[in-house]
């Protein structure tokens, strides 16, 4: 609401002499302040019209709803980088650890499992066919016992361990020769 003030101003001096200024007047506009509009804020022009008005606090509304959707965009693209950077830091953390589990699986792997030795029955064997047979059951030709002087083909009449038993890999099984029964 605008509020338009007219004046007259008359000077007189002493001899009686007066002078007028014309009419002149003043405007200024109403904004609900105390007790009558904002004082010392003359308008030297036509105050705005209630449609300006209207169209500048719309105007006011509109950069205010930009400046909220834009902040709003500024956060969430904040928390996507955030997130990004947290699923990239997981990736990480889950590479490194799936490379200390290959590496402990490939450990465990180079520990040499050494397979039981069942021993084999080595009974009428030449000493060659015995080493063959021994190394088949994951077993080693232990002490080979001997006759004394020459005696032709030599088989294995005794072992020291009796075939079928079970024993760890590697196991020495010991032998003793003697001369083939024909």
């Amino acid at each position: 609401m605008a509020i338009r003030t007219w004046y007259e101003v008359v000077a007189s001096n002493l001899a009686g002499e007066t002078r007028s200024g014309g009419d002149n007047s003043f405007s200024y506009y109403y904004t609900g302040g105390y007790p009558y509009g904002i004082g010392g804020a003359p308008f030297r022009a036509v105050p705005p019209s209630p449609c300006a008005v209207e169209l500048a606090q719309q105007e006011a509304g509109r950069i205010a709803a930009k400046t909220e959707a834009e902040r709003q965009q500024q956060s969430r693209e904040h928390e996507e980088e955030k997130a990004k950077k947290s699923a990239a830091r997981y990736a990480a953390e889950a590479a490194a650890l799936e490379q200390r589990e290959q590496e402990e699986t490939a450990a465990e792997a180079k520990v040499r499992v050494i397979p039981t030795c069942t021993v084999p029955s080595l009974k009428q064997d030449t000493l060659r066919r015995v080493r063959q047979a021994l190394s088949k059951a994951h077993c080693r030709l232990g002490k080979v016992s001997r006759p004394k002087g020459r005696h032709g083909q030599l088989v294995v009449t005794q072992q020291r361990v009796s075939a079928g038993e079970k024993l760890p890999g590697d196991t020495r099984v010991g032998v003793a020769l003697g001369r083939a029964l024909r």
